[in-house]
C-alpha cells in the first residue's frame, strides 16, 4: 500500500512579487535488498487487511481521499490532456474560484482543509481566477516535488475610517452584517464587494470597492448629508476576458443633467431620481433610485453583461388636467421589440417615497410600444407630473426610463 505523504506548511505570497518556489518535501528512497520482495508483499496485504476492518468498523472518522493521478485537464478550448502528479491548495477556496494549471481549467477534489489539484508532470503555473481576474499566481520550478502544499494568499482587508461628522453604524459586506464601523473586516475575499454602513433602516454609507489579495484597502466614510439632501455614489465597471475592471469618464446624467463623469460623489436633494451612465462602446444604463435625507446611494453600472431594455417615455410638453391622458412607452432591446411580462408606469406625488403604479398595455399598432391610461382623477390633484417606467421581458431582462416631468394646464 502506498505512504500517504505528508504535507508541507504552505508559503505565503505576496502580489505583484516573485513568488519563492515551493520547498521540496524531503524523500529518501530506501535501497530494496534482496529477498525482500515476498514479506514485502506479505507485509503489505496484512496493512491493507487491517485498514479495511478499522474502516468498516467506523473507527476511521475522515474518508481516505482517492488518487488523482492520471486525472483528466480540460482548457477553455475543450481539449484534454492527462494530468499524472497532483499538488495541494491549502486553506478554502470561495465559491466563485476556479484553479488553472498552465492556462487551462482543472477539476479540483475539494479536501476537509483545502483541495487537491491534478497535474502534469511538466506542469510550471498555477493560478485560482475569479469574475475579478486572477487573484493569485505562483511558478512551479522545474524540480517541483509532486503532493507539495501551497497556501494561495487570497484574502484582503478593508478598513472602515470615520471622517469628522459622519456617522457611524453597523457594517454590511455585501448585505451581510460584519462589525460596525469604525472597524476593520478581515480575509475579505478578493473582488468586487459592496460596502455599507447603517444606522437601523437607514443607509448612512454606500459604495463599491475591488478588494485585491493580500492588499489592504481603507474606506473612509464622510459627513452625513446636509438636511433635506442626500448622497449619490456612481460607478461604473466593465466586464472583460479577465473580470470585471472598473472604468473612468463615462458621463452621468441625472434627472436630464449631465452632473460628470464616473467615478462620481454628489449630494442631492431627497426624493426620486434618475441615473443614467453613458459608454460609448455599450448601450446607456439607467437607473431610478429614492434618496432619503441624510442617506446615502450607491449606483453601479455593469458593462459586457446581458444587456438591459431600453425604455422611454415621451409624454406630450402641456396636457390638459381636464382630460384622461395616455402616455406612450417604447420599449426594446437592440432594436428588437420584447415580451414585457411585467410594465408599469410608476407616477411620482411629491414628498412621498411611495409612487402611484399604473399598468402598461401593447398599443396594438407598433410591437415596440406600449400605452398607460391614466384616469382623470388620478391626474386632477396634480400641477407637475412626474414618474417614470419599468419593465421586465419574459427572459427576466430588465430596464427603467428616465424620470420624465410633465406641466398640467
Amino acid at each position: 500500500m502506498k505512504k500517504k505523504k505528508k504535507k508541507q506548511k504552505g508559503v505565503k505570497f505576496t502580489p505583484g512579487s516573485n513568488p519563492p518556489p515551493p520547498e521540496r518535501i524531503n524523500r529518501k528512497r530506501a535501497t530494496p535488498r534482496p529477498g525482500s520482495f515476498v514479506s514485502g508483499l506479505t507485509l503489505g496485504f496484512m496493512v491493507a487487511l487491517a485498514a479495511v476492518v478499522v474502516w468498516d468498523m467506523g473507527w476511521l472518522p475522515i474518508p481516505i481521499a482517492p488518487n488523482l493521478q492520471a486525472r483528466t485537464v480540460h482548457d477553455d478550448a475543450g481539449n484534454e490532456s492527462e494530468a499524472v502528479a497532483s499538488l495541494f491548495l491549502s486553506g478554502p477556496l470561495p465559491a466563485d474560484a476556479h484553479v488553472y494549471v498552465d492556462g487551462r481549467a482543472v477539476e479540483t477534489l475539494s479536501l476537509e482543509d483545502g483541495v487537491q489539484v491534478p497535474i502534469s508532470e511538466d506542469a510550471r503555473r498555477v493560478e485560482v481566477r475569479g469574475l475579478n481576474g486572477t487573484w493569485w499566481t505562483t511558478t512551479l520550478p522545474p524540480e517541483f516535488a509532486d503532493s507539495d502544499t501551497l497556501k494561495p494568499n487570497l484574502g484582503g482587508d478593508l478598513v472602515v475610517e470615520l471622517e469628522r461628522h459622519a456617522g457611524g453604524g453597523e457594517l454590511f459586506l455585501d448585505g451581510l452584517a460584519v462589525g460596525t464601523a469604525p472597524g476593520t473586516v478581515s480575509d475579505v475575499p478578493p473582488g468586487w464587494h459592496i460596502l455599507s454602513v447603517r444606522e437601523k433602516d437607514r443607509v448612512q454609507f454606500e459604495d463599491g470597492f475591488v478588494v485585491r489579495p493580500g492588499e489592504v484597502m481603507v474606506v473612509r466614510v464622510p459627513p452625513v448629508a446636509p438636511q433635506g439632501k442626500g448622497r449619490l455614489v456612481v460607478r461604473s465597471r466593465v466586464l472583460e476576458d479577465t473580470g470585471f475592471t472598473e472604468i473612468q469618464g463615462n458621463a452621468v446624467i441625472v434627472d436630464g443633467y449631465l452632473k460628470g463623469e464616473t467615478p462620481l460623489n454628489l449630494t442631492l436633494p431627497a426624493g426620486f431620481h434618475s441615473v443614467r451612465i453613458e459608454s460609448p462602446a455599450f448601450p446607456s444604463r439607467v437607473e431610478v433610485i429614492y434618496l432619503e435625507a441624510g442617506a446615502a446611494r450607491y449606483v453601479d453600472a455593469e458593462f459586457g453583461r446581458e444587456q438591459r431594455l431600453q425604455v422611454e417615455v415621451n409624454p406630450p410638453l402641456q396636457i390638459d388636467a381636464q382630460t384622461p391622458l395616455a402616455l406612450p412607452v417604447r420599449v426594446e432591446f437592440g432594436e428588437r421589440s420584447v415580451l414585457l411580462k411585467k410594465a408599469l408606469l410608476h407616477l411620482v406625488r411629491p414628498g412621498q417615497a411611495k409612487s402611484v403604479e399604473v399598468p402598461l398595455v401593447p398599443s396594438g399598432t407598433d410591437p415596440k410600444l406600449w400605452v398607460a391610461a391614466l384616469p382623470l382623477e388620478l391626474i386632477a390633484s396634480f400641477d407637475v407630473l412626474s414618474g417614470y417606467a419599468t419593465c421586465t421581458d419574459d427572459r427576466g431582462r430588465t430596464g427603467d426610463s428616465d424620470l420624465f416631468r410633465l406641466r398640467l394646464r
